[in-house]
């Protein structure tokens, strides 16, 4: 995704689905670049998170960061769920990275940033898969 002028380009594979401004889209044909305002809410395929994949406390957040991105004005109904979960995710951790990260994602969703918040906690979500993963190993 590169951005100018206030614009995004995004190139979208065919076959693929994005959604942008809460409209579920598939490309059929070719390969495609869509130019769309920068304050355009748009998520890739690569980027969607279903409920049933929210299994771990980041990804639990990354939903809620989700829905509130592609549905601003459904802000309200998942603000609850995600401030309990960063709550949880705040009392539950003490590495002091993981905390400055919560705190970073707080803020952006506070200014309405929504896609930096995104961006931070698919962070969360890399450090939380290699902790897993590495506590497994150690088992």
């Amino acid at each position: 995704m590169n951005m100018n002028n206030g614009i995004q380009s995004i190139a979208i594979d065919a076959g693929s689905t994005v959604i942008i401004n809460g409209a579920v889209i598939k490309i059929s044909g070719e390969r495609c670049l869509l130019e769309v305002d920068a304050e355009t809410s748009v998520v890739t395929e690569n980027d969607i998170l279903t409920q049933d994949e929210a299994t771990t406390p980041a990804k639990r957040i990354y939903l809620m960061l989700l829905l509130m991105h592609i549905d601003p004005q459904a802000y309200r109904t998942h603000y609850i769920p995600f401030m309990d979960y960063m709550i949880d995710f705040m009392k539950g951790s003490h590495i002091q990275e993981v905390r400055k990260n919560l705190m970073l994602i707080l803020k952006c969703v506070e200014s309405g940033r929504y896609f930096n918040a995104l961006e931070a906690c698919r962070g969360l979500m890399q450090f939380e898969s290699k902790l897993f993963s590495d506590y497994a190993v150690t088992q």
